[in-house]
């Protein structure tokens, strides 16, 4: 049974759920998964689990993500991208390129934001975007973002093209209709590309109908930087593969055991005791 990653740069109109079925198809298993679902308008980087690797998600779920972006400004549609329609239309005069970018530096830090209606978020059991398609009224909660960088790439016709780095969390739909808010008038996103996921970078990845078996990136060639502990001692073994808490004597945040040439579980130190991630069958 093959385990491991794949680097997909994702077209647009494509689903993330798309690219999952084609993996699936391709390399003839189920359990495939996605980190960081990427919408049907855009483009570029998702992050794709084939079986054991599906576990080990949270490793990278807390990464910084880039991402360049087109605002349209003036106009607002009901899913804040170009696939939804038209709900609000301001007059407002040629907003000057001072202005953005004063809003673009007050953006920066910690930030409140409400997830889109259309998203993927749950809702007593139900996705948000059900609900919104079937005109159902509901609220979503606030939540605490984190916007590292943003800066201006391009400022004409009335669109704004920039490139952000946020925390996991943040929704670039509505980040591109906060900016616009806070100049005053509404917008919603006409592109949007994801360049990275910490250190994995779009420039890496391969289109979908370019993958095969040799795409495959291995568990431990994914992870080369997190230390590999190789359990000799019976006891520790056993404590590891019944999912014990350890208390061990190591610096590292995270560490990988390993017993011969294959690793066996994820730990990650929590108040100087290593807790399990996840236990890995090969």
């Amino acid at each position: 049974m093959k385990s491991g990653f794949l680097l997909i740069d994702k077209d647009v109109s494509l689903t993330s759920n798309d690219v999952d079925y084609k993996v699936k198809r391709i390399f003839n298993t189920k359990k495939v998964g996605h980190l960081g679902t990427l919408d049907p308008f855009a483009t570029g980087l998702l992050i794709i689990g084939i079986n054991e690797a599906t576990k080990l998600f949270k490793v990278i779920d807390e990464e910084k993500k880039t991402y360049v972006a087109k605002l349209v400004l003036n106009k607002e549609t009901d899913t804040l991208d170009n696939t939804g329609k038209i709900i609000n239309i301001v007059d407002r005069k040629e907003i000057a390129e001072e202005e953005i970018l004063d809003v673009f530096n007050s953006m920066l830090g910690k930030n409140k934001q409400i997830p889109p209606k259309y998203s993927a978020v749950h809702v007593n059991g139900k996705r948000a975007y059900e609900l919104a398609r079937n005109n159902v009224d509901f609220k979503l909660l606030e939540k605490e973002i984190y916007i590292y960088d943003i800066k201006l790439l391009d400022y004409k016709n009335d669109e704004i093209t920039f490139k952000t780095t946020v925390s996991k969390g943040c929704y670039i739909r509505q980040l591109g209709l906060d900016i616009a808010k806070k100049l005053n008038t509404v917008g919603y996103l006409n592109y949007l590309r994801r360049e990275e996921i910490g250190k994995y970078k779009v420039s890496d990845a391969k289109k979908i109908n370019d993958v095969d078996f040799s795409s495959l990136i291995k568990i431990e060639d994914m992870f080369k930087d997190i230390k590999r502990i190789d359990v000799q001692n019976d006891k520790l073994l056993k404590l590891i593969k019944n999912g014990n808490v350890l208390k061990l004597d190591y610096k590292e945040e995270t560490i990988f055991f390993k017993h011969g040439d294959a690793l066996i579980a994820l730990y990650k130190k929590q108040d100087d005791i290593y807790h399990l991630v996840s236990l890995l069958r090969d």
